[in-house]
C-alpha cells in the first residue's frame, strides 16, 4: 500500500525505507515486538518533525503546503498599498492586525496615529504617536506629529494654558531632535504666540533665523509678530527678508500688503506710496493664487477701478 503524502512535509527517504523494510518482513507478535514498533514510530515521526521545522523555516516563516504565511513586512505593503489606493478602512484593518501581534511596532502606531489625526480624533493620535515614540524615542518625526497633535488639542481644551504647555514642551523635545528642521522651530514659537508670550517667540525666531538666514517661513513668522505689535517698520524689513528668499512666498507678498494699507491709511505722500506698494503685493499674490477671496476684496478697496481689469505689475513691489 502506498502511503499518500503530506504536503508540505516529506519525511527523509531513508526513513521511510528503513521503516517500510522493518514492518514488511518482520511479523510482530509478542507485546515487545509491538512496543519496540511503537518507539520506532514515534522516533521517526519526531525526527522528521524535527527537520521540517529546521528545513522549513525562511526569514521567519513557516511554509505549509508550498505556501508562505505573511509577514509582519508583507502585512505592512499591503496596508500601504490598500491606503494609496484610497482605501482607509481596509488599511486601517490590516495596521490594526499588527498591532495586535506587535503593540510596540512604531511605524505601524505612527500610520494609525495620523489616520486618527486626519479623522479629528486626537485623543486616539497623541497615544498612538506616543506608542510609537516608545519604540523610537529619538524619532524626530514621531515627535513633531505628536506635538502637532497636542497643539490641535490645545485650540480648543478647557484648560488652554495648561495644553499649550504641554504642546510647546513636545514642540521642544522635537526640536532637540532635529535642530537642522527649523519646522519645530517656527511651530514652538507660534505656541508662544498663542500664549500670549511674544517676547518668547521673538527670542525662538530670532536665534532660528541667525541659524538659517535665508529661510523665509522664519522671516514670515516675525513680520507676524511685529506687525500684531504695530511695529510696522520690522514688519516689512522681515517681510521683504522673506521675498528676498523666496520672491513668491505668497504669506510674504500678503504681509506686505497687509501693512502698506494700514500705512497708507495715515495718508500723506507717504501714505499714497504705501498704497501703491500694497496695491502690488496684492496684484503679485493674486497672480500666485486667485483663490484669495479676502486679499481680493482689500485690494478692491485700494483701487478705484475692478480686479479684472488689472494687470499684474512685474517690477519689484518696493
Amino acid at each position: 500500500m502506498t502511503t499518500p503524502p503530506v504536503p508540505g512535509i516529506g519525511a527523509p527517504a531513508v526513513i521511510i525505507r528503513t521503516y517500510r523494510s522493518m514492518t514488511r518482513h518482520t511479523f510482530i507478535v509478542s507485546n515487545s515486538d509491538r512496543f519496540a514498533a511503537r518507539v520506532f514510530a514515534a522516533l521517526c515521526i519526531g525526527i522528521t518533525l524535527l527537520l521540517v521545522a529546521a528545513g522549513c523555516q525562511n526569514g521567519g516563516t513557516l511554509k505549509v503546503g508550498g505556501l508562505r504565511e505573511p509577514t509582519v513586512d508583507d502585512e505592512l505593503r499591503q496596508g500601504d498599498r490598500l491606503y494609496a489606493e484610497q482605501d482607509e478602512n481596509g488599511a486601517r484593518a490590516v495596521y490594526e492586525r499588527i498591532v495586535l501581534k506587535q503593540p510596540t511596532h512604531a511605524g505601524v502606531n505612527a500610520r494609525l496615529g495620523r489616520m486618527a489625526f486626519q479623522h479629528g480624533n486626537y485623543d486616539e493620535a497623541v497615544s498612538r504617536f506616543r506608542e510609537a515614540m516608545k519604540a523610537e524615542p529619538g524619532n524626530f518625526h514621531f515627535a513633531l506629529c505628536l506635538a502637532q497633535t497636542l497643539s490641535r488639542i490645545a485650540t480648543t481644551a478647557m484648560d488652554r494654558p495648561k495644553a499649550m504647555e504641554a504642546a510647546a514642551r513636545a514642540y521642544r523635545h522635537a526640536q532637540s531632535l532635529d535642530r537642522t528642521n527649523f519646522t519645530a522651530t517656527i511651530q514652538l514659537a507660534m505656541c508662544y504666540r498663542e500664549q500670549g508670550d511674544f517676547d518668547k517667540a521673538l527670542e525662538t525666531l530670532r536665534e532660528a533665523a541667525r541659524l538659517y538666514p535665508n529661510a523665509a517661513p522664519i522671516h514670515v513668522q516675525l513680520g507676524e509678530i511685529y506687525h500684531s505689535q504695530n511695529e510696522f517698520t520690522k514688519a516689512l524689513e522681515e517681510y521683504n527678508l522673506a521675498l528676498k528668499n523666496d520672491p513668491k512666498n505668497l504669506a510674504a507678498h500678503n504681509g506686505c500688503g497687509v501693512v502698506n494699507t494700514a500705512l497708507a491709511s495715515k495718508g500723506g505722500a507717504k501714505g499714497s506710496l504705501a498704497r501703491e506698494r500694497a496695491v502690488a503685493h496684492f496684484r503679485r499674490s493674486l497672480a500666485l493664487n486667485t483663490n484669495q477671496p479676502q486679499i481680493r476684496g482689500m485690494l478692491d478697496q485700494l483701487e478705484p477701478y475692478q480686479w479684472k481689469a488689472v494687470t499684474v505689475a512685474e517690477e519689484a513691489p518696493e
